[in-house]
C-alpha cells in the first residue's frame, strides 16, 4: 500500500516537472523569437489594414412604401360581385414581398446592368456590368453572371406592421452605390405605375363593356315603368297596381345605381390608366448614405494576432525539429531524406533539366 502511494507520488512529481518544463520550454521560445513574432505582428497589420483600404467597398441604404391600391379594391370588389366577376386589384401581389421578388427578378437587374453609370461624381459613365468587371464566356452567360453577382450586392429587408421595405446596395465606389440605390427605387415605381396602368385598363375595359349593358337594363325598365304609368293613370285606387308599381320603381332604382357606380368607376379607371405621380413613398433617400465596409481597427487587431501566431508556429517548429534531430536522429533521418525526394524533381523542372517528370515518377513510384 505505502509502495503503491510513494509511486503515485513520484508520477505526480514527474507530470508536474514535465509541465513545467514544457512551459518553460515554450516560455523560452516565445522569448528567443520575440523579435520575429513582433515582425509578424507588424507585417500582418500591414496586410490587414492594405486589404480593408485595397478592397473596401461601400453600402448606401434607402427604405420606401409602395402604395397598396386597396382603396380600389373595396371600390371595385362590390360592383364586379354584382355581375359574378372577382376582381381584386392589389391583393397578394401588392404585399412587401412582391416588391422584396421585383427587386431580385432578372429583367429589372439585367436592365440595371445594361444602364450606364460613373463610378465617381462627374466621371465617364459606362454600363454597370463593366464596372463590376463581369465576366462570362459569352454574352448570355456573362449577364446571368451579372445577375448572380447584383443579387450578392442587394440585400433587403422588410416591416410588415409598417410595410416599408428597405434596401442595402453595395458598391466599388460611395458615389456608385448610391445611384444604383436611387436606379432601383425609379425600377420599382416605373414597374408599379406600368403595373397600375395594365390594370387599370383592364379594369376600364372590363367596365366599359359593363356600362352599357347596364345603360340598357336601365332603359329597359324606365320604359316598363314608363308603359306602366300610361296605362294606368289611377294607380292608388288599386293596391295590386301599387304594388306593381313600386316594384318596377325599385327595379328602376337599383339599375340607376348600378349604372351610376360603373360610370364612376370607369372614370376612375381611365384617371388610373394615365397617371403618372409616383406610387412609391420613399421614405429614406440613398442620397449621403454610402459607408464604406470593414473596419481599420478590427484589420489591425486580426492582423496582429495572425502574424503574432504565424511567427510563434514557425519558432515553435524550428525548435521542435532542432529536439527531435538532437533525441533521434533515425526519424529525423528519414524525413530529411523523404524531403530531399521531394524537392530535387521539384528543384530539376524549375530548372528545366529534361527528364524532371520521369524522375518525379519514379521518385513518386
Amino acid at each position: 500500500m505505502e509502495g503503491r502511494q510513494a509511486e503515485e507520488t513520484k508520477n505526480t512529481d514527474l507530470s508536474a516537472e514535465t509541465a513545467k518544463v514544457s512551459f518553460l520550454s515554450l516560455a523560452n521560445t516565445t522569448l528567443r523569437a520575440r523579435r520575429w513574432i513582433l515582425v509578424g505582428m507588424l507585417v500582418g497589420v500591414l496586410i490587414g489594414v492594405f486589404y480593408v483600404l485595397y478592397a473596401r467597398e461601400y453600402v448606401a441604404t434607402a427604405a420606401f412604401a409602395p402604395e397598396t391600391g386597396r382603396s380600389e379594391a373595396s371600390r371595385l370588389a362590390g360592383i364586379a360581385a354584382q355581375f359574378g366577376v372577382d376582381i381584386l386589384p392589389g391583393g397578394e401581389s401588392e404585399a412587401p414581398e412582391f416588391y422584396v421578388a421585383v427587386l431580385r427578378s432578372q429583367d429589372l437587374l439585367q436592365e440595371l446592368l445594361r444602364s450606364r453609370f460613373a463610378p465617381r461624381e462627374g466621371g465617364e459613365t459606362a454600363p454597370l456590368i463593366e464596372l463590376l468587371g463581369v465576366s462570362g464566356g459569352n454574352e448570355h452567360e456573362r449577364f446571368r453572371n451579372g445577375v448572380e453577382v447584383l443579387r450578392s450586392r442587394i440585400t433587403t429587408g422588410v416591416d410588415q406592421r409598417a410595410g416599408v421595405i428597405s434596401v442595402n446596395v453595395r458598391a466599388p465606389w460611395p458615389h456608385l452605390a448610391e445611384d444604383l440605390a436611387k436606379a432601383l427605387l425609379e425600377m420599382v415605381n416605373r414597374f408599379n405605375l406600368e403595373k397600375r396602368r395594365s390594370r387599370a385598363a383592364a379594369e376600364r375595359e372590363f367596365i366599359e363593356d359593363r356600362i352599357e349593358s347596364a345603360r340598357k337594363e336601365l332603359a329597359q325598365v324606365e320604359a316598363e315603368l314608363e308603359s306602366f304609368l300610361e296605362a294606368n293613370r289611377s294607380v292608388g285606387e288599386s293596391p295590386r297596381l301599387v304594388f306593381e308599381r313600386e316594384r318596377l320603381q325599385r327595379r328602376v332604382d337599383l339599375r340607376q345605381q348600378v349604372y351610376l357606380s360603373l360610370a364612376q368607376s370607369f372614370e376612375q379607371a381611365r384617371i388610373e390608366e394615365v397617371r403618372n405621380t409616383p406610387l412609391v413613398t420613399v421614405l429614406d433617400s440613398p442620397s449621403g448614405t454610402a459607408e464604406p465596409t470593414g473596419s481599420i481597427p478590427i484589420a489591425v487587431i486580426v492582423g496582429a494576432l495572425l502574424g503574432a501566431s504565424l511567427a510563434a508556429g514557425l519558432a515553435f517548429g524550428r525548435d521542435y525539429f532542432r529536439v527531435v534531430e538532437r533525441e533521434d536522429r533515425e526519424e529525423y533521418a528519414e524525413f530529411q531524406r523523404l524531403l530531399g525526394e521531394i524537392r530535387r524533381p521539384l528543384a530539376r523542372r524549375a530548372s528545366g533539366e529534361p527528364g524532371a517528370s520521369n524522375v518525379g515518377r519514379n521518385a513518386s513510384a
